[in-house]
């Protein structure tokens, strides 16, 4: 599937995921997602911060099989290639 809005997609993922690990590192904000007993939700949370690290870096390497194909290589302009054949 390689279509623009896929492409957006993935790469609003890929922010998203990257703003969320660095609101993870920030201490002293309650940090709404821990629900923990043990826990303080107004430290960092290392952990946290790098799964949401490695999920931005995972839809960064995604972006790489979603991304549109150049309008050279698409076989959709079938005109085109009658002409170059000529």
């Amino acid at each position: 599937m390689r279509s623009v809005w896929m492409f957006l997609l993935v790469v609003l993922i890929a922010i998203a995921c990257a703003g969320i690990g660095i609101y993870y590192l920030i201490p002293g904000i309650y940090h709404i997602l821990i629900i923990s007993e043990t826990g303080n939700p107004k430290a960092y949370h290392l952990k946290h911060a790098l799964l949401f690290f490695v999920l931005s870096i995972l839809s960064l390497v995604a972006l790489r099989y979603v991304q549109p194909l150049p309008a050279e290589k698409m076989k959709t302009h079938p005109l085109q290639e009658q002409e170059k054949k000529q």
